[in-house]
Parts: C-alpha cells; sequence; structure tokens
C-alpha cells in the first residue's frame, strides 16, 4: 500500500466535527440544514443507548417509543393546549421519563436477550398506540401547525435557528 493513513486524535476529530456542524449553514442549503436537525435530534436519541448500555451493561433497543411518546406529548402540549415550548419540552421529558419507569419495571428482572426483546416489545406497544388513539395523537397523520420555540423573546423560526437550537440542545445532552 506505501500510503499512509491520516491518523487523527480523539480532540482532533472533535474539532473537525464542531467546525463542519457550525459551519453547515453558512454552506449548505435548507435542505441539508434540515438534514442536520435530523442528525442532532437523532445523536440525542442515540445517547440515550449508552445509559443503558454504558452504566446498566444491558443491551435495549426500544428508545424510540419513548422517543416517540415524547415528541407527541410536546406537540400535542403545544398546539392544543398553547403551552410554551420550554414547558412542554420539559413536561414531555417527564412523560417519556415516567412511562418508561412504569413499563420497564417489570423488565428490570431480566437480563441477555430477553431484555432486548422486552424493550423491542415496549416500544412497538408503545408506536402502536401512538397511531391507534388518533383521536387524541391524530394519528398516522401527525400533529401539525407546532409552533415555533421562543427562547428570551427570539423565535426560533428559521431553518437556521433551529438548527443552532439543535445543536445547542445537543451539546447539553453530551
Amino acid at each position: 500500500s506505501g500510503g499512509k493513513l491520516l491518523k487523527l486524535k480523539f480532540w482532533q476529530v472533535g474539532i473537525l466535527v464542531a467546525v463542519a456542524a457550525l459551519a453547515l449553514p453558512l454552506w449548505g442549503d435548507d435542505y441539508l440544514t434540515q438534514i442536520g436537525i435530523l442528525i442532532a435530534i437523532f445523536a440525542i436519541l442515540a445517547l440515550s443507548l449508552t445509559l443503558i448500555s454504558g452504566t446498566a451493561e444491558q443491551i435495549s433497543i426500544g428508545q424510540v417509543g419513548p422517543f416517540a411518546l415524547g415528541a407527541y406529548t410536546s406537540a400535542l402540549l403545544a398546539t392544543d393546549h398553547g403551552w410554551p415550548f420550554w414547558l412542554a419540552f420539559l413536561a414531555a421529558g417527564g412523560v417519556a421519563a415516567f412511562t418508561s419507569i412504569l413499563i420497564m419495571s417489570s423488565v428490570l428482572k431480566l437480563r441477555g436477550h430477553y431484555v432486548v426483546i422486552a424493550t423491542l416489545g415496549t416500544s412497538a406497544l408503545i408506536g402502536a398506540a401512538l397511531l391507534t388513539f388518533d383521536g387524541i395523537t391524530y394519528g398516522p397523520m401527525g400533529v401539525v401547525n407546532i409552533p415555533a420555540p421562543e427562547l428570551f423573546g427570539y423565535t426560533f423560526e428559521s431553518t437556521t435557528s433551529f438548527y443552532l437550537l439543535s445543536l445547542g440542545i445537543l451539546l447539553l445532552v453530551v
């Protein structure tokens, strides 16, 4: 092969990722920036895996159910009940956590692949419930006209501002 591979240290990769993340809205169009928003949101979801795998030494693949429950809760509180974004955001996390604890309390005695199956089943149960109760959740049509988040009087309406908000929340979670 004869060529040398570029070897970067962990902190160097971190700096490159941070520069690329901050530069995305400058050089990317709205579509790429929206992809960046989704990457930030799903990175937050992926970090939840480290809580289970890293601390409890269990494998869980059921994070999507509580994640969806939190998303629906936040959207419904903001649209149907007029809650401000940040209050709905915090309440959604509480609802997702409480529901996860309630449902998963019976799974705590399981070990190994049984945990994987139970968490997957729990996630499927939550997903099915969200789609079935369309009188509350609007089912597969989803929630529309969700108001833009506000912070200190600033409304995050543009794609770029929402992207930067998503990155900020991701940094807080990390």
